[in-house]
């Protein structure tokens, strides 16, 4: 990722055709991991990486600042089936020191709509007791949400990994404000649509979040809607 934006996006910035604005520019660079202390370890495996993160994480970012003097943030999408109280504990002590966030990760398979609601829900109300997740203007918790095994809206062609072909109306409905699990190639579940922001509508067949409708000032209609969710797409190749 580094050195794509090295050859990409340093370039583009130092550009004399790069087109230019009265306004400031505000550039968001958003790196989406899947974050897994559990992954390959066990308990302590788990803590011993929070433990560095605790110790690197806040070293590491503390040179930097932008024009708001704020420094660099991490967003942790957590995989919510693996919850471990002490670890989230810790999780949430280095957001509150970095400012940083915690999302919704979920690696799920053959579920209904009903059993990932509920698997859903949960995840929430467990991140919630640590203080963690937003609320929007109505009070009501929202998260962004990344799905394990990237088969969102059950889009693996052998239906595993999901098994839930209305995904995208169950996230709307229980908070998420955008899915940011694309790109996923080479895998079978990447979606047809690359390299976009945009608007899917929930349909009961699989993999409604192949196409949609690209986000645009004027589409607050569609943002809105309880059949349409956000998908935010990072890139597939500069």
């Amino acid at each position: 990722m580094i050195k794509a934006l090295d050859r990409w996006l340093i370039p583009y910035l130092r550009s004399p055709r790069r087109p230019r604005s009265a306004f400031p520019v505000d550039m968001l660079v958003a790196i989406t991991d899947h974050f897994e202390p559990f992954h390959r370890t066990d308990k302590e495996g788990a803590m011993r990486r929070m433990r560095r993160w605790a110790d690197a994480f806040p070293r590491h970012i503390e040179p930097f600042r932008d024009v708001d003097d704020c420094r660099p943030k991490h967003t942790f999408f957590f995989p919510i089936e693996q919850y471990d109280a002490d670890v989230i504990d810790s999780l949430a002590d280095l957001c509150r020191k970095t400012g940083s966030e915690v999302e919704v990760h979920l690696h799920h398979d053959g579920d209904t709509a009903e059993s990932l609601r509920e698997k859903l829900e949960k995840g929430k109300r467990d991140l919630i007791r640590h203080g963690l997740l937003a609320c929007n203007h109505r009070g009501e918790t929202v998260y962004g949400f990344i799905h394990g095994d990237w088969a969102l809206d059950n889009s693996h062609p052998t239906g595993r990994h999901c098994g839930v072909p209305d995904e995208l109306g169950v996230l709307k409905a229980t908070g998420c404000f955008a899915d940011f699990t694309m790109p996923s190639a080479p895998s079978p579940t990447q979606a047809r649509t690359v390299n976009s922001l945009y608007y899917a509508q929930d349909t009961p067949e699989p993999r409604s979040h192949d196409r949609g409708r690209r986000i645009s000032i004027n589409a607050k209609t569609v943002r809105d809607a309880p059949e349409f969710l956000t998908l935010v797409q990072g890139p597939l190749g500069f």
